[in-house]
């Protein structure tokens, strides 16, 4: 099951006193929690972080990584040397790495690998620049960032992944994605994980949104259904969708047997109903929501997505009340 997750990538920020006053301040504010906290300082100050952040439930990560173990690679540092000072996780493809030193995807797919060989956590960046999002082509562009640097990997550990998709037009800029936008991409990145490594990975693999993220809009962006950090409405949707996988509900069941089993529910419905019971009335209508979880999912789509469309057709709808009944008026 996926966690919330905030992560800090500091950049090239903090010199020593910085960095310590600033692990001090986020050591004292976070508690333990169902919320992962990732930092990422500079690589000379790792060491530093670790010791300091000891016993503390905030993960120390690299901001990036050689896909070498060792060499004549000046400035560059090794996956066995990060984990030497207790540092487990890595950035990798982050934009500014693709920029300003010519990162492709093929030599991110070197890095994956090593990183991935070396059990290094590894947080996967991709996004699309401004231009390639202006001509429609934002999709295409994380389908190959995705495809090249990562799929083709021939072993991957999916509990050693977090993607974090970054529109790079948003970096920096003070812009930020539209929680549509940002829910689009993120939709997408689910729907490829689907297809390519199945259900449990598709549901199970945190997707992080990076992108001029701060606290007047996080809130906005986050409580979207696909984006890590979640609300608890897609939490529970994951968790049931996990159960009913586990159970071979989606290989051995299909839409016509939990109809059956949703009339059933029904039924129970209605004797609680009728009874006034307001315990069986509690389980009944829970009963309902997993049959029809199930059942959007063995049709192609999420109760989510149903939930979504059905509330953006009655939202402007208008109507009366009649014998308690809400009548829609007629066009």
């Amino acid at each position: 099951m996926r966690r919330k997750i905030v992560a800090g990538n500091w950049k090239m920020n903090n010199d020593r006193l910085a960095t310590e006053k600033l692990l001090s301040d986020l050591r004292d504010l976070t508690t333990k929690n169902h919320t992962r906290i990732l930092v990422a300082p500079t690589a000379v100050h790792l060491a530093q972080s670790v010791t300091q952040l000891k016993d503390s439930p905030i993960t120390v990560a690299a901001q990036n990584m050689h896909a070498a173990t060792a060499g004549a690679y000046t400035g560059e540092i090794a996956a066995n040397m990060l984990k030497s000072v207790g540092v487990h996780t890595v950035i990798l493809g982050h934009s500014e790495r693709r920029t300003f030193f010519n990162e492709t995807n093929t030599l991110l797919a070197e890095k994956v690998a090593s990183a991935l060989k070396q059990d290094m956590e590894t947080i996967f960046c991709f996004g699309e620049q401004l231009d390639e999002r202006k001509q429609g082509n934002h999709i295409k562009i994380v389908e190959r960032q995705l495809t090249e640097a990562l799929f083709n990997q021939e072993s991957i550990d999916w509990e050693k992944i977090i993607l974090a998709y970054e529109p790079v037009w948003a970096i920096g800029t003070g812009e930020s994605a539209t929680p549509e936008q940002a829910q689009e991409m993120h939709r997408f990145i689910r729907s490829l994980l689907k297809r390519k490594y199945g259900d449990l990975i598709a549901l199970n693999t945190s997707i992080l949104y990076g992108g001029s993220v701060k606290p007047n809009n996080a809130k906005e962006i986050f409580s979207n259904e696909n984006i890590d950090q979640q609300i608890s409405r897609s939490n529970i949707f994951n968790k049931i969708r996990s159960w009913a996988m586990v159970r071979g509900i989606y290989d051995k069941g299909n839409s016509h047997t939990q109809y059956v089993k949703l009339m059933e529910e029904a039924g129970e419905l209605g004797r609680a109903v009728l009874k006034n019971d307001n315990e069986e009335f509690v389980d009944a209508i829970g009963d309902m929501v997993v049959v029809l979880t199930n059942m959007a999912h063995l049709g192609g789509t999420t109760i989510e997505e149903c939930i979504d469309t059905a509330y953006n057709v009655i939202a402007k709808r208008t109507g009366k009340m009649v014998n308690g009944t809400f009548v829609k008026d007629e066009k």
